[in-house]
């Protein structure tokens, strides 16, 4: 018994040798398991984190940093002090998480402030010059982001981001080979690491930056899922237009003779639209303003149910063109900055798991295991840039970007002025009016100011590009979102006078809805004040306009007409209309000795419209009839109504091409240079002896 003790006695002494002889290891990372760990309860525990613990926590330290930020940013001076009532307000937007609005707000509120205290109608032309021009500029900026992404977007190339996803996959295979094991790897690698992914992938990495912000600042999560559920209004394949081939058109033109013939003694424009319109029971909208029809009473269910529609249309519209600015890159941020920045980042993360390797063997347990959990969030870090910097690829090419660009630049321009101008008018109205209708009249001063500076501040090539966007945009009806035109082949001038789109002055309702909430607010005429009952004054009994539109007599900005731009601004070639950037292709056309021309104008994704402008004489355009309809293409032959009173219709017919540029050549504006020359009307002085002081002293 004594010898088997002293036996076992000696197994256990052996056993607590071999316990010493194995030190305890520190734990290394399981890759491969941690994966399967995440692919398996990585979508549930999103759920869960985000709904329950992640959002509001989240949300919460947003707050708190945005309080800390809104009291010390001032004492640092790192930003202004507007003022308690107006910092409450920026800080109310950005709890709401709406920064554009607050930013906009931060940056005009001073100015807004200056408007609401004018008394005499010339203090207003400083400050709205101010806001005109940050306006501007803010479009400029947007427009010249696409541009730059592009550039950006040219120096990429696939090659590197492969060659630099090989040489991390060669890099993971070596660790892997070396079982994971961190104390084994060779900081040279890394070494090596550091210098060449940074290199590689700058451009790569600023580019795919500049995607994710273009695509949140043109879409919507919540939009994009409903609108997989929505029929568009316009489709092109379901489009009827006029036949490509003038034989065809010729057959069906006389098929349809008779039709026509009874249409036209039947005709009568305005009542024919308004009692469609009524028997529809359809609001009043572009194709028709008449304020004197008799409309049938909806119940409050009707009212809201069109309220929304009118809603979902103007949605509809915003993102039809938003769709269009993203597939241009317009609004990019040029992420250059920030991607050198990240870089920078990369390269010291990669030399951090260098020192990490080299002194792994000598790190404490507890400090080990930290090292080793930050190694391996550098290396999901990496993988994750190598990754993301193939996102740009997937997007458009830079070519076809490119020509995305050149085709809808200017039409995005126009459309964002006149979104940029229409938000800051509408600040204006609120700060003169404070939202009261009946007082919408005396914003009439400040509205002229603005849109007279919007005007003046535009470049020649800018505001011919805005005037035909919005004779473009006449054709769409906001209150149904789509075509406002039928597709008919005798096509007819645009009527100002009962065209709602033209004739409509701030602050009409529609189904007692303002059309403010529908309309594009810059779109719509100033409201003049209200003349008092007293006022004496002598009507105006000159005879009205024309009801159909010409190219001279097109309103532009509500206040003017292009003719008295062009003349101010010597715009005498009517090469300044048809090689504008906005005219997507353009033909000439021939009725006997008379031209007509036709442009093409792209308004937004899907949505084309074909503007023809009739001669007044010959090949002299200005007093000539103007037409727009929805198409994707000019077409070989059309037909023009030139008046509303006459049941004719003119035939016009293409130019063949090879004698289309010399048809263009002959092709002149009337407008005399001594247009401008006309007489000048003096401004009014009044002599005031308490203002200066002493009477001015008599010529001897």
């Amino acid at each position: 018994m004594g010898a088997a003790a002293a036996d076992s006695t000696s197994i256990t002494i052996d056993m607590n040798k071999e316990k010493e002889e194995k030190p305890k290891q520190a734990p290394q990372f399981d890759f491969f398991g941690t994966i399967t760990s995440l692919a398996v309860g990585l979508p549930l525990a999103i759920v869960i984190v985000i709904a329950f613990a992640l959002t509001p926590a989240v949300y919460a330290v947003y707050f708190i940093s945005l309080v800390l930020f809104c009291i010390i940013a001032p004492l640092l001076q790192a930003r202004s002090w507007l003022g308690a009532a107006h910092e409450w307000e920026s800080f109310a937007l950005l709890l709401r998480l709406k920064f554009t609005e607050s930013a906009f707000f931060r940056k005009h509120v001073k100015t807004l402030d200056k408007i609401a205290k004018v008394e005499n109608e010339r203090d207003y032309d400083a400050p709205m010059k101010r806001l005109v021009k940050a306006q501007l500029k803010a479009v400029k900026d947007l427009i010249t982001g696409g541009s730059q992404f592009i550039e950006v977007k040219d120096t990429m190339s696939l090659g590197s981001v492969v060659v630099s996803t090989i040489f991390f996959l060669i890099y993971f295979l070596r660790f892997a080979l070396l079982k994971f094991e961190i104390g084994d790897v060779n900081s040279k690698l890394h070494d090596a690491l550091a210098i060449i992914l940074p290199l590689l992938l700058s451009e790569e990495l600023a580019a795919g930056m500049s995607v994710v912000l273009l695509w949140t600042k043109w879409t919507k999560v919540s939009k994009m899922i409903s609108d997989r559920f929505k029929v568009q209004y316009y489709d092109e394949d379901d489009d009827d237009e006029y036949s490509d081939s003038e034989e065809e058109y010729e057959e069906e033109d006389e098929e349809n003779s008779e039709e026509e013939g009874e249409d036209d003694e039947a005709r009568s424009p305005s009542v024919a639209e308004g009692a469609s319109e009524l028997e529809n029971d359809e609001p009043l909208h572009d194709g028709q303003h008449n304020s004197s029809a008799v409309q049938v009473a909806k119940t409050p269910e009707q009212l809201a149910a069109d309220k929304k529609k009118r809603q979902e249309a103007k949605e509809e519209f915003n993102d039809m063109v938003s769709e269009q600015c993203h597939t241009a890159g317009v609004g990019a941020v040029d992420m250059t900055g920030a991607a050198s920045f990240f870089t920078a980042l990369w390269t010291l993360l990669f030399l951090f798991q260098g020192y990490v390797v080299d002194n792994y063997g000598n790190f404490e347990s507890g400090r080990k295991e930290l090292m080793t959990d930050l190694y391996w969030a550098c290396v999901i870090y990496s993988f994750f840039v190598v990754l993301f910097c193939y996102l740009p690829f997937f997007n458009s090419s830079s070519d076809k970007q490119k020509k995305e660009y050149e085709s809808v630049a200017a039409s995005c321009s126009s459309y964002l002025l006149m979104d940029h101008l229409g938000r800051i008018q509408d600040k204006i109205v609120e700060k003169l009016i404070n939202d009261d209708e009946n007082r919408l009249g005396e914003t009439y001063p400040a509205m002229m100011r603005l849109r007279k500076h919007a005007v003046q501040q535009l470049e020649d090539s800018d505001l011919i590009s805005y005037v035909l966007y919005i004779v473009a945009l006449s054709t769409y009806n906001f209150f149904v979102g789509g075509a406002d035109d039928a597709d008919e082949r005798v096509l007819e001038p645009i009527n100002e006078i009962s065209s709602f789109h033209w004739s409509t002055e701030m602050g009409e309702k529609s189904d007692g809805e303002p059309v403010d909430d529908v309309f594009p607010s810059f779109l719509l005429k100033p409201k003049p004040p209200a003349r008092p009952d007293n006022d004496n004054e002598e009507e105006d009994d000159s005879p009205e306009p024309p009801a159909e539109m010409t190219l001279f007599s097109i309103p532009v900005m509500g206040f003017t007409t292009l003719k008295q731009c062009l003349i101010e601004r010597s715009l005498t070639d009517f090469k300044a209309i048809h090689t504008n950037a906005i005219v997507q292709d353009k033909d000439i056309y021939m009725h006997n000795d008379l031209m007509a021309v036709g442009l093409e104008v792209k308004v937004m994704t899907g949505y084309t419209v074909c503007i023809y402008i009739m001669a007044g004489s010959g090949s002299e355009f200005g007093h000539g009839p103007i037409y727009a309809t929805v198409s994707d293409k000019l077409k070989p032959v059309i037909s023009l109504r030139p008046r509303y009173e006459q049941k004719r219709k003119m035939k016009f017919t293409k130019v063949s091409e090879k004698d289309q540029l010399r048809a263009l050549a002959t092709c002149t504006l009337a407008i005399d240079p001594k247009d401008a020359e006309q007489g000048f009307e003096l401004e009014q002085t009044f002599y005031r002896p308490s203002m200066t002081g002493a009477a001015p002293k008599k010529d001897d």
